[in-house]
């Protein structure tokens, strides 16, 4: 199991180097030559996914295939458009 966790004051966000640094001291070097296949949520959550998307391409940038997949859930199936 990976395991690292950043928590912020309350009502307060996370800084996006909060992120980082939380995402590099959970997951550098620990998918070397690997193929990584990330979910990630469609527009029904809430999250800043372009930063998060950019941030987990740089810190598993060793793996051997990297692949993100749209974790759809039980709601109504989302257009093609939606999806992008």
């Amino acid at each position: 199991m990976i395991y690292s966790q950043a928590i912020s004051p309350p009502n307060q966000l996370l800084s996006s180097e909060q992120i980082l640094e939380t995402l590099h001291k959970g997951l550098d070097g620990k998918f070397h030559d690997r193929r990584v296949l990330v979910l990630i949520p469609d527009h029904t959550r809430s999250l800043p996914l372009p930063f998060l998307f950019r941030a987990l391409v740089d810190v598993l940038h060793g793996t051997k295939q990297l692949d993100f997949m749209v974790a759809l859930g039980t709601h109504p199936p989302l257009s093609e458009e939606s999806i992008h």
